[in-house]
């Protein structure tokens, strides 16, 4: 990207390229012995002057026809005075004088809008988002914090909050900063964020076979609730540790509060090539059913699905507080959802997701509790599992294709 500018420095460079030819034009001009307008803008007086010694560059000349209309339409846009264009006038002259006056509309933008870094702006027309600005670079082309790239012209852009200088600035930063977040695809890993919840990481990935043991005990003898199940896997969670195959990593964090309206029962992170990828984990009771007699979804699986919507509802409001304040570095409202729920055999599981992708499509699956305990058994046999969500896989895929997975 081009060398950063003040606002200021950058106008009055403009500035100068417009007011007329550079000290050095002049005397190149007199070496040649042919005279150039003091007023006539540098680009202007570049092209005249190249135009002169192509001949001994044994350079080509231009054969295209000059656009003066477009140079004619511009002018009278900006309400200037029509440049001295004659038959003769080439092409490359003729796009001297239209850069040139692209030249004024910029300088104009920019002693306008005066962009400072940290100002909220938007593109002028229907509503676009509001975007924050970064740099401006030596041209006036002003740079927005997010995607590489993204940037607009001053004369484009209007100002919506200056910072330090409106009250609501600070509530716009943060609506903008969360959506950059929740809509950037990569990440770059802070992995200072990620010390901060190294307690979680598993230093292992197989469940042993107590864990499986006693999960086994509490779906066949139990009274099928909620409570004993969060608790042992709290206490066992590798139980957990096929959700993410994380190759750099997998944690396990249980009772994750999303700020003062949300808990989540776990949130499972596996650290990979890509970067972080998250799944937000809801568990209910072993006693409910997956899905009616209609092949429709219970209500109990409902509200666990109603449950991670609204946890991406509020990352998508507050994902900047939570990936810096809360140390889930990279979790945005695209995080896939898992909700564990009832008992099945495996084919029940595989009818049920046909009824599951027509409700819902929103890359959450659902999965029994014997789904847990068959995953388990295999990663403690040895055997390395599907991982419901792994290195690689779309995060916008399908209930139906993720169950089938």
């Amino acid at each position: 990207m081009s060398e950063t500018k003040s606002w200021r420095n950058v106008a009055e460079s403009l500035e100068a390229t417009l007011a007329g030819p550079t000290e050095e034009q002049v005397n190149i001009a007199e070496a040649l012995g042919i005279t150039i307008s003091g007023d006539l803008p540098a680009l202007v007086a570049s092209a005249i002057l190249s135009e002169r010694i192509a001949p001994a560059l044994m350079r080509s000349m231009s054969d295209r026809e000059p656009n003066v209309e477009a140079l004619r339409q511009l002018e009278a846009a900006l309400g200037l005075a029509a440049a001295p264009i004659t038959e003769g006038t080439s092409a490359d002259v003729v796009s001297a004088w239209i850069q040139s006056r692209y030249r004024v509309k910029r300088l104009r933008g920019i002693r306008e809008l005066q962009p400072q870094p940290g100002d909220v702006v938007r593109l002028t027309g229907a509503q676009p988002n509001l975007m924050i600005i970064s740099s401006v670079d030596r041209r006036g082309r002003i740079h927005m914090k997010g995607d590489r790239g993204l940037g607009a012209w001053p004369d484009n852009l209007r100002l919506v909050a200056r910072e330090g200088a409106h009250e609501n600035h600070a509530d716009l930063t943060i609506e903008i900063l969360n959506h950059i977040r929740n809509s950037k695809i990569d990440y770059d890993p802070n992995f200072a964020l990620l010390d901060k919840i190294a307690k979680y990481r598993l230093d292992r990935l197989r469940p042993d076979g107590l864990a499986l043991q006693e999960l086994e005990d509490i779906l066949e003898g139990g009274d099928g609730s909620e409570g004993p199940l969060q608790r042992l896997v709290e206490r066992h969670p590798q139980l957990l540790a096929n959700t993410v195959i994380g190759h750099s990593g997998t944690y396990v964090i249980p009772q994750k509060s999303l700020g003062c309206e949300f808990r989540a029962d776990f949130v499972v992170l596996g650290i990979n090539s890509t970067g972080p990828e998250w799944v937000l984990l809801e568990i209910e009771a072993s006693k409910h059913n997956l899905h009616n007699r209609d092949d429709t979804l219970t209500g109990a699986v409902r509200h666990a699905v109603g449950q991670i919507q609204d946890w991406r509802e509020w990352l998508t409001k507050n994902v900047s507080y939570e990936q810096q304040q809360l140390s889930l570095q990279g979790l945005t409202n695209r995080a896939p959802g898992l909700v564990i729920i009832g008992r099945a055999e495996p084919i029940m599981e595989r009818d049920g997701a046909r009824s599951q992708a027509r409700e819902q499509q929103q890359s959450i699956s659902i999965h029994s509790w014997d789904w847990i305990l068959r995953q388990g058994q295999q990663l403690a046999n040895g055997t390395f599992p599907t991982a419901v969500y792994a290195d690689g896989v779309s995060l916008e895929r399908s209930i139906e294709e993720l169950l089938n997975a």
